[in-house]
């Protein structure tokens, strides 16, 4: 996944769903601070996905990492 999107501190929703991504979660990701929708279902995302790289955002509602 890009580490760039780790810097898109106002981003509210993140699909990327069905986009063929592989590889795993950039710990970037745990500066995205306002987001409150976060899917990557059906992709090919591999390695542990941390607990702590979540920890800090507490706008999330929703997250799917399905089929994965």
């Amino acid at each position: 996944l890009i580490n760039e999107l780790g810097s898109l501190q106002f981003l509210e929703v993140l699909n990327l769903s069905q986009t063929h991504l592989h590889g795993t979660i950039p710990r970037s990701f745990a500066n995205l601070w306002s987001l409150k929708q976060f899917d990557l279902s059906e992709n090919s995302i591999t390695g542990t996905i941390s607990e702590t790289l979540f920890l800090q955002l507490n706008q999330l509602e929703y997250i799917d990492f399905s089929e994965n």
